[in-house]
């Protein structure tokens, strides 16, 4: 499992939910041929929405990227680099920033995310820094928003 998906309820609500759609898709067919719910169709739509919410933290592993990234931070935008590809994002762009032992999750409007592991910093000092800066970025962006 990822440490985004542990920590973040937002993230698990919005499977939950998808996950739900994807029980009704598979449900409104046969309700719209034979006019009612069959029990099969039930039990087909509940395999979908409980294999969906199964599997998604899977894809969530897969799609992380796995290569040095160098990330950086100022009072407008989160900066990041992955080898050529660089991005900025804006912090009225970030959703939240929340604070574990072990990580910080920057977690963008789009669902996706920044998980910086406690050994991405020299020490404690300079990760209790980046955390000061990174919230008082974010409540800053938040007023003006």
């Amino acid at each position: 499992m990822t440490a985004l998906w542990r920590h973040s309820k937002t993230t698990r609500r919005f499977v939950y939910v998808c996950s739900l759609v994807f029980a009704a898709i598979v449900l409104v067919p046969p309700v719209l041929i034979v006019g009612k719910v069959q029990f099969a169709a039930l039990l087909w739509a509940f395999a979908v929405a409980m294999g969906y919410a199964r599997l998604f933290p899977y894809y969530l592993r897969w799609r992380t990227k796995k290569d040095k990234r160098t990330l950086s931070i100022d009072p407008l935008r989160i900066s990041t680099q992955i080898g050529r590809r660089s991005a900025d994002v804006p912090w009225k762009k970030v959703r939240s920033v929340s604070v574990t032992d072990e990580h910080v999750f920057i977690q963008r409007s789009n669902l996706n995310a920044f998980t910086i592991p406690r050994g991405a910093f020299s020490d404690d000092k300079q990760r209790a820094e980046f955390i000061r800066l990174c919230e008082q970025y974010f409540a800053a962006a938040k007023k003006s928003a």
